[in-house]
């Protein structure tokens, strides 16, 4: 199954919406999502874009966890456009 291609906007405002959740999953969640997102490139055989580190800008105030989320979110939008999938509607 293709996944599907969000813009980083939509996922920001997904972020603030469900903010409970992240706060009790984020400290885990900044590492691990970043990690999972490189892992898709190394199983297909190409350089990982971000990797669990990249999540270490979270400890970077104000503006770290914002860049995190537009490395690692335009990761994640270019692999699926690389495997065929479309932007979200």
């Amino acid at each position: 199954m293709i996944g599907k291609q969000r813009s980083t906007g939509i996922c920001i405002l997904l972020a603030i919406v469900t903010f409970g959740i992240y706060l009790v999953v984020a400290p885990v969640t900044f590492l691990l999502h970043a990690s999972e997102v490189g892992g898709l490139y190394e199983r297909v055989g190409q350089p990982e874009p971000v990797s669990g580190r990249t999540g270490l800008w979270i400890l970077l105030p104000i503006a770290g966890p914002l860049v995190r989320f537009v490395k690692v979110n335009g990761a994640l939008n270019t692999y699926w456009a690389n495997v065929g999938a479309r932007p979200a509607d």
